[in-house]
Parts: structure tokens; C-alpha cells; sequence
């Protein structure tokens, strides 16, 4: 941090030493690395303070605490938010915001009914942890990267003991990208994913912008070693530099439902909550 600081600085003090001779344009140079620092120094500690409450996610479910692992993932997905708002990703921000918010609505939820039941509770509740009895009702997305809350139905527990809902497993996983729709300035792609959860077959869809599937990318790369290794250690599909035409898009379609398809493929022990976020499960 002081490294970036004394860098800035210098900038700052050569801008300053060129105006008083004169000299506009070297200032005006000077200025404008000292702000492109500024710039590479917010981002990056952004980008380290996500990846710290991702960790702190990761501790938190190794030890059992799914209602602060969910908190911590809610605090990053904040953070990714004001890091994409602050590169000018609009779309990216208002994303992330959403599932932050989605996040924030669940822990919420999973901390009001066990207040409830341990006040409920004559004796000190025993905590035990308890298999949901129905899956998990899932509501289309209508719009562009909108994320809909998941509802848990928990069977009711008698009165003391505090039930912990674990993560629905997601099996026999099946997912296309079935097309994409185009706006303003950038393209979505429509995922369609069929998987079974808690004894149902249910679908679930999404809709995902190109940039979306690089940063899965680099996500998996850094916290999924084990799904990397199977992966090509770069995306597998260049970014043009035009979205181009129905050909193009086509071809980038079937390229990403083939890249979707070996994540899956490289998870047979579970899909880790990063993808299964990405796919709108």
C-alpha cells in the first residue's frame, strides 16, 4: 500500500514541478499516471478484500456455520460489486448487488428461525443437523442476470432442538446454452440447467454476458485447483473484439455450452457454489 502511495505521490510532485516551469503537457502526463495508480491500487484491494471474506466463507462452512458463510459470501459478492461499479461495469455492479442482496435475504431468514425456536425452547436446544424433507423452489429469472431467491421447505422440529439445513446436493447435472439475446452494447447467453435436487428433477436458467464466463474462469483457477486441472489453463475462446454477427455468436454459443459442460464434468463430486451460482441453481 505505501509502495502505490509514495508512486502516486511522485507523480503528483513531478505534475507539480512541470506546472511551475511551464511545462502543461508533461503535468498534465504526470497527473494522469499518478491517477492510473490511484486506480490499480483501489481495485486491487477491492479484489484482496473479496477474496478475503471468500476465505472466511470457506472456513466458516469447513466448520459448520452455513448462516456465516452465507454472510461472508454476501460481504463479497458487495465487494465484487463496488469493484465492477468502480471499473464502470454497470451490469456486472447491478449483478453482483443482486445476488449480495439474494444472500443477505437467506441468512436473514436461516438466523430469524433459529432466534424462534431456541426461544421457543424451554431448555438449552440441542443442535443437530437435519436433511431437508422438499427441495428447493426455484423461480425463473425473467430478466437479464436477475437472480430470484431460493426457498427451503424444513420440516418442523420439535420444540428445542434447532435444525440446520444443509445445502441441496445437485445430481445428474445437464446444462446448454440454448441461445442468446442481444442488447444494448453486449450479448446474453441463455442457459438452461436440468439437475436433480432432493429426489426432483428441476431446471434452472440464466442468462450470462461473455465476460461473465472468463471470470468463472479465472474464479475456478484460483479457488478450484482440483476442477482447474481438468480445465485448459486459459479460456478457451478469444474475446473478439466486435460482438460480430449471428455466425459469430453461434459459434461462440456451442463453444461456451461445450466449455459449460466439462466444469460439470470436472466436479463429479459436486458442482462448487461458484458454478452453481453462475448457472442460476
Amino acid at each position: 500500500m505505501h509502495h502505490h502511495h509514495r508512486a502516486e505521490n511522485r507523480q503528483h510532485r513531478a505534475a507539480a514541478r512541470d506546472l511551475a516551469h511551464g511545462n502543461v503537457v508533461g503535468a498534465m502526463i504526470h497527473e494522469q499516471r499518478a491517477e492510473n495508480i490511484h486506480h490499480r491500487h483501489q481495485t486491487h484491494a477491492m479484489h484482496r478484500a473479496e477474496n478475503r471474506q471468500h476465505r472466511a466463507a470457506t472456513r466458516d462452512l469447513a466448520h459448520g456455520n452455513v448462516v456465516g458463510a452465507m454472510a461472508h459470501e454476501a460481504a463479497a459478492e458487495n465487494m465484487h460489486a463496488r469493484r465492477d461499479a468502480y471499473n464502470g461495469r454497470p451490469f456486472a455492479a447491478a449483478a453482483h448487488q443482486n445476488r449480495a442482496a439474494n444472500l443477505a435475504v437467506g441468512t436473514a431468514a436461516a438466523v430469524g428461525t433459529a432466534a424462534a425456536i431456541g426461544a421457543a425452547a424451554a431448555a438449552p436446544p440441542v443442535v443437530v443437523v437435519r436433511p431437508a424433507t422438499a427441495p428447493l423452489v426455484v423461480v425463473q429469472p425473467a430478466a437479464y442476470n436477475v437472480v430470484q431467491p431460493r426457498v427451503a421447505v424444513v420440516q418442523q422440529p420439535p420444540i428445542g432442538v434447532a435444525v440446520v439445513a444443509p445445502p441441496a446436493a445437485h445430481t445428474n447435472v445437464a446444462v446448454s446454452v440454448t441461445g442468446y439475446t442481444d442488447a444494448p452494447g453486449f450479448t446474453a447467453y441463455c442457459l438452461v440447467t436440468q439437475a436433480d435436487v432432493n429426489g426432483q428433477r428441476l431446471q434452472f436458467s440464466s442468462q450470462q454476458r461473455f465476460s461473465h464466463f472468463v471470470d468463472l474462469h479465472e474464479k475456478l483457477r484460483h479457488r478450484q485447483p482440483a476442477i482447474a486441472a481438468r480445465l485448459p489453463r486459459d479460456f478457451p475462446l478469444p474475446k473478439a473484439m466486435f460482438n460480430g454477427g449471428t455466425q459469430l455468436k453461434e459459434e461462440r454459443r456451442a463453444g461456451l455450452e461445450q466449455y459449460l459442460r466439462q466444469c460439470v464434468a470436472a466436479a463429479p463430486a459436486g458442482l462448487p457454489p461458484i458454478l452453481v451460482r453462475f448457472l442460476g441453481m
